[in-house]
């Protein structure tokens, strides 16, 4: 390496190290000021971004220069509750034949890329959250379209005793449906319908002053052996809705 080239180097990475602790500080300040904000100005400005942008500015904070490329050659596809892995794909045309459009724009948005208008179709913010949560800056993705299916889920497998995975597999191994696990408090859904998103994800029934409801919830992230990409790359977005019973 010459000696312009070093001095090049320096001030290249004297200006990533401004940038990322410009960042990191323009993310704190956006933390402050949504918890000084009301929740409902949190709920709709988060609602505004994903309808305007296509991304909120939480989940940006996922997007890194390799994002295009890990989108381009990287597929979660065939990702299951046992094996919580992905395929690669080294031809990004191969996506025409095997892309799931639900759980291609869930990808993009792990990985901070910004979706297009077809795609925001899938998402949206949730009125809702879990009872224990106390942040008031924390808001909910929820998926209208698919609540039907989870409904649907839930009613097949409500008057179920518990169950345990190895005997979900052999109640209803290769249906779309699969009832993984089940106890008197919940029950726990692998979906390989159309369009899903989740996978794997948790049914509670619950009642509020609205009335009882089915709740759903996942964590949308990708944990080979345990170990949590986000690391890496990406940043996981969680997911919770209520499905409020017809009397």
């Amino acid at each position: 390496m010459n000696e312009i080239s070093r001095r090049d180097f320096v001030k290249f990475a004297l200006a990533s190290s401004a940038l990322f602790a410009l960042e990191k500080n323009m993310h704190f300040i956006d933390s402050v000021v949504d918890r000084i904000l009301p929740e409902d100005n949190i709920i709709e400005r988060a609602r505004r971004e994903l309808k305007e942008n296509g991304i909120t500015r939480e989940q940006a904070r996922g997007y890194s220069f390799l994002s295009p490329i890990i989108y381009k050659y990287i597929q979660p596809f065939n990702y299951d509750p046992e094996q919580q892995w992905f395929k690669i794909k080294y031809h990004s045309k191969l996506r025409d034949f095997t892309a799931m459009p639900g759980r291609e724009a869930a990808w993009k948005m792990y990985l901070g890329i910004p979706l297009n208008e077809q795609e925001r179709k899938f998402f949206e913010i949730s009125e809702t959250r879990p009872a224990k949560e106390k942040n008031p800056a924390k808001y909910y993705y929820c998926f209208p379209n698919k609540e039907e299916d989870i409904l649907s889920a839930y009613n097949k497998f409500k008057d179920y005793g518990d169950v345990n995975v190895r005997q979900a597999a052999q109640i209803a191994y290769y249906e779309p449906q699969v009832l993984y696990c089940k106890t008197k408090d919940y029950m726990i859904i692998w979906d390989s319908t159309k369009d899903h998103i989740m996978g794997k994800f948790k049914v509670m029934k619950g009642k509020d002053d609205k009335g009882e409801y089915i709740s759903y919830y996942d964590i949308w992230d990708l944990e080979p052996g345990g170990f949590s990409l986000s690391l890496l790359f990406g940043k996981p977005f969680e997911i919770y809705n209520r499905i409020y019973l017809k009397k």
